[in-house]
């Protein structure tokens, strides 16, 4: 067992040192603020949602710490082009400790209010513990200069990507330009369609499209190249019959059959097609997805859920109920589906969801809004369309494929035990009492 324990500790270590004298970009998410507090006012306090980017990079680092200068620092509140608070500065931080994660940061900002006195200030993190693994940053911080008319915190919720690409279930009509928007384009949480459906599905030369045609699945491989999936059967001139579920490329060829996805899953045979709702590739070759249907796997004596996290290795890689453990739902035994999924190279999960519910935690959650499955909101679905500004009066518009445009490297599963066996017996040492010793064996592999 402490043999195992090394090898996990040297992985996860190996996996942090990739990281050393790199810059990343870091986005801002849902949950970040800004607040402007009067203390001598009594006045009622407000937080605004605070937008933007920085830059992070990794300048000493070692197996118990590790320190990052912060630059580029550019958050907003409000209307971007006039915002009601524009921050701008740089900074430095610290991660270390080697029973518990804790962190060190102080940022040196310039803090820009609108009809008011432009405020430098110095800024350190009001707790120091780690409350999400990096390379995520959540952690709140305050001014340290003490001003009772005008004291200054900020929540800091922040991921190591560009953008987000995604796709819709509705089309939609965008109020700041000539776009209009279908089910299956691609699209930027920055205002850009990435690629329109109509080029997407090009190479398949389609025979009669129908025009409920949708994407349901999005994964983009190293070299640009698209995978997808259609949701109902089509007709290729360059790839033939495609079953809706199964996996193609804008290339024009079929990369995965849904069948052989579900291949080792241990269906009775013949194997069962299930369509498919979300897809990952990993650098290993191995292959995540979600199913639009149920089917019982007799192999794994249980059923297959379409809020499932699948892997085309036979094995379920995460259950519907614990991605939305954190969130507590309402009715934690129902399955609420899956409509798109990406998993960090962290393990953290970002994903949506087939159906709306209730969290116990936050109210109301949209089948479009875009969750991680440490128990937070990354951003509303109307927040993700709001650079479009759709003219649809909708309470979101689904989110049917994901991918996040990201500094970090490609991601692996990180190694977990497929064989364990326990080995008891007694033996008397000295002619004393019998001592009871155990032995734990195990195989480490990354499938």
């Amino acid at each position: 067992m402490k043999r195992i324990i090394q090898l996990a500790a040297v992985y996860l270590v190996c996996s942090v040192l990739t990281t050393f004298a790199q810059t990343y970009y870091y986005t801002l998410l849902g949950d970040s603020l800004i607040t402007e507090d009067c203390k001598a006012c009594g006045r009622p306090t407000i937080p605004q949602p605070m937008r933007g980017e920085f830059t992070l990079q990794v300048t000493n680092q070692n197996p118990i710490s590790t320190q990052v200068i912060i630059r580029d620092i550019h958050f907003y509140s409000g209307d971007p082009s006039d915002p009601l608070y524009l921050v701008k500065g740089s900074g430095y931080g610290e991660i270390f400790g080697e029973v518990a994660m804790l962190q060190r940061i102080t940022l040196n900002l310039t803090i820009l209010r609108k009809y008011s006195t432009n405020r430098e200030l110095v800024f350190t993190n009001t707790t120091m513990a780690v409350v999400i693994n990096p390379p995520m940053v959540n952690c709140e911080l305050a001014q340290t200069e003490e001003d009772m008319f005008q004291f200054y915190t900020l929540k800091i919720v922040a991921a190591p990507m560009h953008e987000i690409l995604f796709s819709t279930e509705s089309g939609f009509t965008s109020g700041n330009s000539t776009i209009r928007g279908s089910g299956g384009d691609i699209l930027s949480n920055k205002g850009k369609v990435i690629k329109a459906k109509n080029d997407l599905i090009k190479a398949l030369r389609l025979v009669d499209p129908p025009e409920t045609l949708g994407i349901d699945a999005l994964d983009i491989l190293p070299g640009g190249i698209i995978l997808f999936s259609f949701n109902q059967n089509v007709n290729s001139q360059t790839a033939g019959w495609i079953e809706e579920g199964d996996v193609v490329t804008d290339l024009g060829d079929v990369a995965y059959r849904n069948t052989e996805l579900l291949s080792r899953m241990g269906f009775m045979p013949p194997t069962p097609a299930l369509g498919l709702d979300g897809i990952q590739v990993l650098n290993n070759g191995e292959v995540l997805f979600s199913t639009r249907y149920n089917a019982f796997s007799e192999k794994l004596g249980q059923f297959i859920q379409h809020g499932d996290i699948l892997s085309n290795q036979g094995y379920i890689y995460r259950k519907n109920k614990d991605l939305l453990a954190a969130f507590q739902p309402a009715d934690p035994n129902q399955d609420y589906g899956l409509d798109a999924f990406y998993v960090w190279q962290t393990g953290e999960i970002w994903f949506s969801t087939a159906s709306g519910f209730t969290s116990r935690t936050l109210g109301s959650i949209t089948a479009g809004d875009l969750l991680s499955d440490k128990g937070y909101i990354v951003f509303r679905n109307l927040e993700l369309m709001s650079k479009f500004q759709p003219l649809e009066d909708l309470a979101d518009f689904g989110l049917d494929g994901l991918f996040i445009v990201t500094d970090l490297t490609a991601i692996t599963i990180p190694p977990r035990i497929v064989f364990s066996k326990f080995r008891s017996k007694f033996h008397s040492k000295d002619s004393g009492p019998p001592i009871l010793s155990i032995n734990f064996y195990g195989i480490l592999c990354r499938k």
